[in-house]
């Protein structure tokens, strides 16, 4: 009896505990970023009375998991926490460009597993880049208008689903070559490394 009471209760639990995680992203983003101009997180209540699945620019799939989040050209400022992907787990699609965004957040989003659009240009940010190979499921990156530094990160030649890839307008890196195994990258439909080094 109590195997299947358990067993009863337990997806509830997990669709509560889901809940929780995605909803306290939402606050941290409250809490640190701020609209310099418009109203766009004015429709993201907080305080639970309006479901996060509803809030402009975000996307849920049927199990109300947040699978997409597109915060792109909101003249958004501030901190962008951290770990999304530990709040958003099943999210695909992620874009964050045209804001002034900063923070330690961009090591955070190799551990987002099903992402398939990663979208930060114009984020202007100056830092060296992280390994990208966790992220298999990538298949459009567009690092464009930043000021990154160090090393080219080529481990997104290990992203075989890849068909879009933009790193344009990034002069800060070290000098570096396209390496003999991009062949590996059948799927690539687009590549733009103008003004990268």
């Amino acid at each position: 009896i109590l195997l299947i009471i358990h067993s009863l209760f337990y997806p509830f639990q997990a669709v509560i505990s889901t809940n929780t995680n995605q909803s306290e992203f939402f606050v941290l983003i409250i809490k640190s970023v701020s609209a310099n101009s418009g109203n766009f997180l004015s429709d993201w209540d907080v305080t639970g009375r309006k479901p996060y699945c509803n809030f402009s620019g975000v996307t849920c799939n049927n199990d109300g998991y947040v699978v997409e989040l597109d915060i792109s050209g909101r003249s958004l400022s501030g901190k962008f926490p951290a770990g999304i992907c530990s709040y958003l787990p099943q999210l695909r699609v992620l874009r964050l460009g045209r804001n002034n965004l900063q923070g330690d957040f961009v090591d955070s989003i190799t551990n987002c597993s099903f992402l398939e659009e990663l979208n930060m240009e114009h984020l202007y940010l100056s830092q060296t880049l992280p390994d990208f190979s966790p992220m298999k499921s990538l298949k459009v990156l567009d690092m464009s208008y930043n000021l990154f530094i160090g090393k080219f990160p080529m481990s997104v030649f290990n992203l075989t689903n890849l068909e879009v890839l933009n790193f344009n307008e990034n002069e800060g890196f070290n000098l570096w070559q396209l390496p003999e195994d991009i062949t590996r990258l059948t799927k690539l439909k687009s590549m733009i490394l103008t003004t990268c080094m």
